[in-house]
């Protein structure tokens, strides 16, 4: 499946896909300047319970991001899609906070 970035607006196959405020689509021509492409730092998660790590990672994982288990409470989370670090984070900790809501009592935070 594309991601929601990769479709051109006005034709996303779901009306409750959002996309960050910064996001600015844009056309290259042959005679553009090249844009230097940062790649975002790797975040680093923890969360309480090792019994639902595997489902959290599988939730990102179903975003489009990249996502590699550390250890059985921890695991490091690359969006993939994100323009820079700082918008990485924001999307990443909503992410983490939504998902949290349907798991009550598990924490989940990224770590400092």
């Amino acid at each position: 499946m594309p991601h929601p970035r990769d479709e051109p607006r006005g034709e996303r196959s779901s009306p409750h896909v959002l996309l960050s405020p910064s996001f600015r689509p844009f056309t290259l021509s042959p005679t553009s300047e090249k844009i230097k492409v940062r790649p975002v730092s790797a975040m680093e998660i923890h969360v309480n319970n090792p019994a639902v790590v595997d489902d959290l990672m599988a939730a990102f994982r179903a975003g489009d991001c990249l996502a590699h288990r550390l250890g059985s409470h921890a695991f490091v989370v690359i969006h993939r899609h994100a323009l820079d670090d700082q918008e990485a984070r924001v999307e990443v900790e909503f992410f983490l906070r939504a998902w949290q809501q349907r798991r009550g009592g598990v924490e989940a935070n990224v770590v400092e």
